[in-house]
This record gives C-alpha cells, sequence and structure tokens, in this order.
C-alpha cells in the first residue's frame, strides 16, 4: 500500500509540475484552457472507468472460482505422472478431458463477457482524450498554418498535452488501485 501511495504522491507532483511547465511555456490561452478543461473531463472520467473496470474483474473471478479452481485441480492431476495408471486403468480419459473442457469454456466464456463490459468502460476516458488531443493538434495547426507558431512549438505543444493526460491517466489508475487495497 505504501508504494501505491507513494506512486501516486510522485504521479500528482509530475503532473503539477507538467502542467506549471506547459501553462508557462504554451502563450496560447485557448491551448491552456484546453488543458484545464481537459483535465478537469479526464480525471474523474478515468477514476470511474478504471474502477468499474476493477469491479467487473473481481465480480467475474468471484463468479467462476469454483470453476477455476476445478479446472486448474485437473491440469494438474492429468500432467501429474502418478496420476497415469489410474487414468488408463479406469479409462478416465475421457472423462476428465470432458470435464476440464467444460470448466475451461465456462471460464473463457465468464472472461469474454468481462472483457465486453470493460470495453465499453475503457472507451469513455478514450474517447475524452482523443477529442483533446484532436482539438490540441486543431489548435496548434491552425496557429502553425497562420505563421504564429513553429514547428517546434507545435510538437512541444502536443507532447506536452499527451504527457498531461497520461499523467492524469496514471494518477487515476493509481487512485483506483489505492481504492481497491
Amino acid at each position: 500500500a505504501i508504494s501505491v501511495i507513494s506512486g501516486v504522491i510522485i504521479s500528482v507532483i509530475s503532473l503539477v509540475l507538467l502542467l506549471i511547465g506547459s501553462v508557462t511555456i504554451i502563450r496560447e490561452k485557448k491551448i491552456v484552457c484546453l488543458y484545464i478543461v481537459g483535465s478537469l473531463l479526464l480525471l474523474p472520467a478515468s477514476y470511474v472507468a478504471q474502477n468499474m473496470i476493477n469491479k467487473n474483474k473481481y465480480s467475474e473471478q468471484v463468479a467462476d472460482n469454483s470453476e477455476r479452481r476445478e479446472m486448474e485441480t485437473l491440469q494438474w492431476n492429468m500432467l501429474d505422472l502418478q496420476y497415469g495408471q489410474e487414468v488408463r486403468a479406469f479409462g478416465l480419459r475421457k472423462f476428465l478431458a470432458g470435464k476440464y473442457n467444460y470448466c475451461r469454456n465456462y471460464v473463457y466464456d465468464a472472461m469474454k463477457v468481462c472483457c465486453k463490459k470493460n470495453a465499453v468502460w475503457a472507451i469513455i476516458p478514450a474517447v475524452i482524450f482523443g477529442t483533446q488531443l484532436i482539438a490540441a493538434y486543431l489548435l496548434t495547426m491552425n496557429q502553425y498554418t497562420r505563421g504564429e507558431i513553429e514547428v517546434g512549438d507545435f510538437v512541444m505543444y502536443v507532447a506536452a498535452f499527451t504527457g498531461v493526460a497520461n499523467a492524469i491517466m496514471q494518477i487515476a489508475d493509481e487512485a483506483v488501485r489505492i481504492k481497491d487495497s
């Protein structure tokens, strides 16, 4: 838990320094507003999405826990040489393989459902981040085509914006880890 908390503290400090550095370097008020509004939207969206993804994973693991344990036990028993004679003597190969396949299919079906649910939640911060990135590109490209900024400024603005967004998503992920610890 201490390593997770220290990771959040380091991420928050990095984000604040990155925001301060970006805002002081970027002279265009529209882009600074985009940073601030984007940060205010992206942080809660990332937190809620990551929280729901973790809940879905946990409920999926709890739901198929007995089948997962049975599948792993069957797997180890089928691979263990000491059980080989009994399996051959009593003709249990088809029975064990069938039972294993049933458990495996059950576990994988539950994982597929969980992944579909998580994909929906993962889209939310991705759409917000993508929209912000497109807006940043359009604003800076507009400035570049009007000759207000150089190519280096364009690259720096977009890199700073991407860095801020990534730091925000990392903070949200680590905040969820702290909550779940």
